[in-house]
């Protein structure tokens, strides 16, 4: 009798771990139907991208030389010269250029700042360079654009080595 009952009691316990249920999806109605849910959304306009300024600046060598006026003519009369002439200046490779690879336009001033007091510097496009923005542009065709250093005035063989620097100031246009 007791395997009989073991086995009542075993049996019972199995069929008692292996239930199968069955349900049907509720939408809140108690109807068991498939239920729609509406999703929204709302857009919101990202950041503007930052201000970036980024330039390239060459310039050559920046070599002049300055040439003193020539005597003027021996007058024997006087025992004295006539007017000397004027000295003159020449240049080589005195250029700068500057290129924008900003997402901004830029400005580029110069100044020339003298060492020497009786030497003069003056800029083409009077020191001034305006440039656009590099939004849609190549790297090969960003915009760009160049001044040139003139000096001016005299100086003596004493003179002769730095005479003066130039400083660019970048901003945004």
């Amino acid at each position: 009798m007791k395997k009989i009952l073991s086995l009542i009691l075993a049996l019972a316990l199995v069929m008692s771990l292996s239930v199968t249920a069955f349900a049907a999806e509720d939408n809140g109605n108690g109807e068991g139907e498939a239920a729609t849910i509406n999703i929204s959304a709302a857009y919101q306009a990202g950041a503007a991208a930052d201000d970036v300024v980024s330039v390239d600046i060459s310039w050559g060598a920046m070599t002049f030389q300055y040439t003193d006026g020539a005597d003027g003519e021996w007058d024997p009369a006087t025992h004295t010269y006539g007017a000397k002439g004027n000295g003159t200046w020449s240049a080589s490779d005195n250029a700068i250029e500057v290129t924008n690879h900003s997402n901004v336009g830029i400005k580029a001033t110069f100044t020339y700042n003298k060492a020497v007091e009786t030497v003069t510097g003056t800029f083409s496009n009077e020191g001034v360079i305006a440039l656009a923005s590099a939004v849609d542009t190549t790297v090969e065709n960003a915009p760009s654009g160049s001044v040139t250093l003139t000096l001016g005035g005299t100086m003596t063989a004493e003179d002769a080595g730095q005479v003066g620097t130039v400083v660019i100031n970048i901003a945004q246009n």
